[in-house]
């Protein structure tokens, strides 16, 4: 997954944005009608404000008013003002809902990618089948050039939408950038571990401080061949040796042969242990 930053790219151009048809971001948002929650939270809030501003271009001034009703309904919620009242509470729920979708929207417009997939993601909690929050998830995590995580969110869209044309095409496109980023990762961690083992242009003379360091480096793997190389090279000198006195064990008798097969294994056994503290 992409870590966001404060860096963030130009937004969409109008062409990229109107391929949202079937979710179309720029769309006036639905307030929250008259009547439907209680008096109290409605003056609180700011939905039609944020609406009014939304519709007319302004989207900082329409996230700042989401942003403050928010915060009213992130004080009802702790304040338990209506933990005995489930009606109301399960409008201030619905009410936190819609407002992290217009959240999520507003951020989108003015390119904060990262805000618009953490208020996104808030919104799928509740609805995990809310287009327009997979829609803007998955545009914003395209900009974040967190492609893997796109196609994740862009397959979801489809569960819901499968006749979106704009997600199936978001999607081949998601993937195919995926691909084509873990090739270039590939093929620049080769280039990393290449340039750290050493392999470096062989037309090039080396310095006499960089021929010291290559040494230096390659010291570790040349001691574990060597390791390699005595432990087959002890084997053999082992086997010969039996070998050897097999031969005089069946040429001298075998009380003489035993005594010399041993006296051999004690002598190859010191050996290699003098080695190993070596």
């Amino acid at each position: 997954m992409v870590e966001c930053t404060s860096e963030v790219e130009p937004d969409a151009s109008p062409s990229e944005e109107a391929e949202g048809s079937q979710v179309d971001d720029f769309e006036p948002v639905d307030a929250v009608a008259e009547g439907s929650i209680d008096p109290e939270i409605h003056k609180q809030s700011k939905l039609d404000t944020g609406k009014d501003e939304y519709n007319a271009g302004n989207f900082q001034a329409a996230v700042k008013a989401w942003q403050q009703s928010l915060q009213s309904v992130k004080y009802i919620l702790d304040k338990g003002l209506y933990d005995k009242k489930p009606d109301q509470l399960r409008e201030v729920h619905e009410m936190e809902y819609k407002l992290n979708v217009k959240m999520a929207q507003g951020h989108f417009k003015l390119g904060e990618w990262c805000k618009t997939v953490e208020f996104a993601d808030k919104a799928l909690t509740r609805d995990p089948q809310n287009t327009k929050a997979l829609y803007h998830k998955a545009k914003s995590q395209m900009h974040l050039l967190d492609f893997e995580e796109a196609a994740r969110t862009w397959q979801a869209l489809l569960k819901v939408e499968p006749d979106s044309a704009t997600a199936r095409v978001s999607l081949s496109e998601a993937k195919r950038k995926a691909q084509v980023g873990a090739m270039k990762a590939k093929k620049m961690s080769q280039k990393i571990f290449s340039e750290l083992a050493g392999d470096g242009d062989p037309r090039v003379q080396l310095t006499g401080r960089e021929s010291l360091f290559k040494a230096a480096r390659s010291l570790p793997t040349e001691a574990a061949m060597w390791l390699l190389d005595f432990r087959q090279m002890a084997y053999d000198i082992y086997a010969d040796l039996l070998s050897r006195a097999r031969r005089y064990w069946r040429a001298w008798g075998g009380s003489f042969g035993q005594k010399l097969e041993a006296f051999l294994r004690l002598r190859l056994a010191a050996f290699v242990q003098r080695k190993k503290g070596c």
